[in-house]
């Protein structure tokens, strides 16, 4: 291939990696300034980008210089058997002082590119290191604050992953250029004799050496959080057992490197072997033979004894870490009658029994409310309002736009994106009334919203929920579909909210033409420089791109307040590294700590620190003080309708399973375990309660 068209092709493609970069960074600035968190945009980006330039230039400035210091060696070319080959090549030759120079600085350059680039999505580890707040709980077996395992020992371990792999790559260049140009050679005792490079080499091993036994330290913390035996934690084979192999070993890789470092100047390749074999030999021995021993011949005949302490500190930890410990118990006695006068005494508990079933009655709602064959109702809510005077609890549903669901026919671009761009309203009706007809009762239903008694809907629009995972553009010269009346006239809006990201340039149209994929948006004369266009609608979607370092609940829920529609979602604050806390899943601490609410309409999201005493939430809030707000700013029709989110309570009941208990017998004997409820339904059972998601976002 001509060599103009490959550096064409190779200039061509950077050229089009830096438009979609500038381009996918301008757009999601703008989405974040429209919602009013640039702040949250700047700290993300920068530090991510700033971690990830900062490991490029310390990864190129190690291998540049390593490399560097062969060059003699390289110009020289003692391999006498290979330089006359390269000789009779002509390759000797092109081998100059500038060249090899420019040739070690490209090597370096891309690899320290391709090498680097996974540490810029360490950049939360890094913030939470620099901001963490103290939980005031030590650990029982080192005294250590459990902020240092949340939040430290994390950017530790990569901190020690990226140096060793730096040491290793540096090692492995140099190794092979040593090897091909100034090989070793074995004396009459098959030992390799002392060989060019041997000092270099053995300075690199003194600093691997010295960089294990920092990683030794970070394992005896880490026994904290040792999954070995019966107990979650360290258990008595891990400080009996492994914690003194690890601090010998600690101290044995310390004074290995010192000694290498001599040998930098002695020269005797004897001693790096006999080093690197003693400790192999005492890690293998010592790390896995030894312990291994104890436990099978001395703890587990008979575990309980040995265990109970350490099963002590696993009950307490993993009873803090879920919040167990928070829960009052209160006796009931069984087998009472339950009377007439318990009833009439009791009116707002016997009123409000749920007789519904969400499923049922959400093929009810979609045969019967969603009117129109593209609106579909996917999920339904328990609340309460008060309606008529009477506090009651309800089901709601969302009534959202399904495009899918629109004649192919139908399905242009611009009804998709122009035209039919939002849902409508919400029913509700209560949770154990029927009509005559064994149909739902409604106090809000049809379209337009017809509501009982007090309630009001004002603005019914759902430009941001559940369902909305295209993106659309608002207020164009193409009216938006607001719902259908009797007869053939529909009505139609132009959108006047605050969401969105407003057209009004030839820049923005071409960017989002790039990023989206659509040549439409940059030549529609649909579109004016009022046009709003929204992305990233969906509610999960939407909270995790501002805060993807919390985990977030399943269900977000559809509230009615001030005649408008709000989404609340619940986010959880977790960890992978509470010491001695069982995991479930991926991680073993969790709080509900943050209350998400996004306006259906305005698309506004504001996060609302509900548990500021949560000190993963604190050490959040110090990194990011413009993303949350307080508790108290909420509104309080919002504050009315918060509920116990289900997947931590999901959570914490599959804990009570066994952590009920606080007796270390009894746990270990599991003589008393709690089982879940099963639901049987259609003929098939089920848990009561749909597990919750034990994959998160860690710290």
């Amino acid at each position: 291939m001509n060599r103009k068209l490959i550096w064409f092709i190779v200039i061509a493609f950077v050229f089009l990696m830096i438009v979609l970069f500038i381009t996918n960074l301008y757009i999601d600035l703008l989405w974040f300034s429209e919602l009013q968190y640039e702040s949250v945009f700047w700290t993300q980006y920068l530090t991510q980008w700033g971690l990830r330039a900062a490991a490029f230039l310390f990864l190129f400035a190690v291998l540049f210089i390593n490399l560097m210091i062969t060059r003699r060696l390289v110009l020289r070319f003692p391999n006498l058997q290979l330089r006359e080959r390269m000789m009779a090549s002509g390759f000797m030759q092109r081998i100059t002082p500038r060249r090899v120079t420019f040739f070690f600085l490209t090597v370096s350059l891309v690899l320290s590119y391709l090498f680097s680039g996974y540490a810029g999505g360490y950049w939360m580890e890094l913030l939470r290191f620099v901001n963490a707040v103290p939980f005031n709980i030590a650990d029982p077996i080192f005294g250590t604050d459990v902020s240092f395992y949340v939040f430290q020992l994390p950017f530790f371990r990569f901190i020690y992953g990226f140096l060793m792999m730096t040491l290793v790559l540096s090692l492995i260049l140099v190794g092979v250029i040593y090897f091909i140009f100034s090989p070793p050679i074995r004396d009459n005792k098959f030992v390799f004799a002392p060989f060019t490079g041997l000092s270099h080499i053995t300075a690199l091993l003194a600093s691997i050496l010295a960089l294990k036994a920092f990683d030794y330290r970070l394992q005896q913390l880490e026994l904290v959080l040792s999954d070995r035996g019966v107990v979650y934690g360290a258990g008595y084979t891990d400080i009996n057992a492994n914690l003194p192999v690890l601090q010998v070993l600690m101290i044995l890789a310390a004074a290995i490197a010192v000694l290498f470092l001599v040998n930098a100047f002695l020269r005797q390749p004897r001693l790096i072997l006999y080093g690197l074999l003693v400790m192999i030999s005492v890690s293998l021995l010592g790390g896995w033979a030894y312990p291994a021993a104890i436990q099978s011949f001395r703890v587990e005949p008979n575990e309980f004894v040995f265990e109970r302490e350490y099963l002590a500190h696993n009950i307490e930890f993993t009873r803090s870490a879920y919040a167990l410990d928070r829960m009052a118990t209160r006796p009931y006695s069984a087998g009472e009658t339950l009377t007439w006068e318990d009833l009439e005494q009791n009116p707002g508990t016997i009123n409000n029994v749920r007789l519904w079933d969400y499923r049922p009655l959400m093929n009810t709602l979609n045969q019967l409310q969603a009117i129109r064959l593209y609106y579909r109702f996917n999920d339904i809510d328990i609340d309460r309002y008060r309606v008529e005077g009477d506090y009651r609890q309800v089901m709601l549903a969302a009534r959202e736009m399904d495009k899918t669901r629109l004649a192919p026919q139908a399905q242009t671009w611009v009804n998709m994106h122009l035209q039919y761009t939002h849902g409508y309203g919400l029913t509700m009706s209560p949770v154990n009334e029927v009509s005559a007809e064994g149909l739902p009762r409604y106090f809000v239903r049809d379209i337009p919203a017809v509501t009982t008694g007090e309630l009001e809907l004002d603005q019914p629009a759902i430009y941001f929920g559940e369902l909305t995972r295209d993106y659309v553009i608002a207020n164009t010269k193409t009216p938006e579909f607001h719902y259908a009346t009797a007869g053939d006239d529909n009505e139609f809006i132009h959108y006047y909210g605050e969401g969105g990201i407003q057209l009004d340039s030839f820049l923005k149209r071409l960017l989002f033409a790039i990023r989206l994929g659509e040549y439409r948006i940059l030549i529609s004369d649909e579109l004016t420089s009022d046009s709003k266009l929204m992305f990233d609608r969906d509610i999960q979607t939407r909270t995790a791109k501002l805060a993807p370092f919390l985990l977030f609940d399943n269900d977000p829920y559809i509230v009615m307040n001030d005649g408008r529609l709000f989404w609340i979602q619940d986010a959880y604050t977790v960890s992978h590294s509470y010491p001695y806390s069982t995991p479930y899943g991926e991680y073993n601490y969790i709080r509900n700590s943050v209350k998400v609410v996004v306006d259906a309409f305005h698309g506004s999201v504001d996060f609302y620190l509900v548990e500021p005493d949560d000190p993963v939430a604190a050490t959040f809030a110090g990194v990011f003080p413009d993303l949350f707000t307080p508790f108290e700013e909420m509104p309080q029709g919002l504050q009315q309708h918060l509920r116990y989110p289900i997947d931590i309570f999901y959570v914490q009941a599959r804990m009570l399973m066994v952590y009920h208990a606080t007796d270390p017998n009894v746990v270990y004997s599991r003589e008393d375990l709690w089982q879940l409820p099963v639901e049987i339904y259609a003929g098939d059972g089920a848990l009561l309660y749909h597990p919750a998601p034990a994959k998160a976002p860690l710290c």
